[in-house]
């Protein structure tokens, strides 16, 4: 995982929680994880006017979520907190899909479980097309390279 320590705690195949993901920023500080039903996505990194990073997460949305898409999703916002996203550097989706796979791989994610995610992912639509996502499609395809 290069320099960066390890950011994120996982209980796989168990609903996530709040209390469940423990996420620190590339300062090493720790990001609070909320909920946000007003959220028009799923969940989203962002900072508090304090400075200090959060995960905000839509219940009405994540609620639909398996355990193991739920656990990249948060894993993939705490990406951005710690490769200091949108302060060190651009957001790059890719590269946090990418932190997210492999930071779940080293915890214990089998190939198994990646493809459940993969198939799930493709399926949802989730990370819509725009500017800084790729189609679902084609960033699930790549988490078997990040693997």
């Amino acid at each position: 995982m290069n320099q960066l320590k390890l950011a994120v705690t996982i209980i796989f195949l168990f609903p996530i929680t709040a209390s469940a993901v423990t996420c620190y920023d590339y300062k090493n500080q720790y990001v609070q994880v909320q909920a946000a039903p007003f959220l028009n996505d799923g969940a989203a990194a962002r900072s508090l006017s304090n400075g200090q990073g959060v995960i905000l997460y839509n219940p009405n949305i994540s609620k639909y979520w398996s355990p193991i898409m739920r656990d990249f999703v948060f894993t993939h916002e705490c990406a951005h907190h710690a490769l200091g996203h949108g302060v060190l550097k651009p957001v790059n989706e890719a590269e946090a899909d990418c932190w997210a796979i492999k930071t779940m791989s080293n915890l214990g994610m089998t190939r198994q479980q990646l493809h459940y995610l993969q198939n799930e992912f493709a399926a949802s639509g989730s990370g819509l097309p725009s500017w800084t996502h790729a189609p679902a499609g084609v960033r699930a395809q790549r988490f078997a390279l990040c693997y």
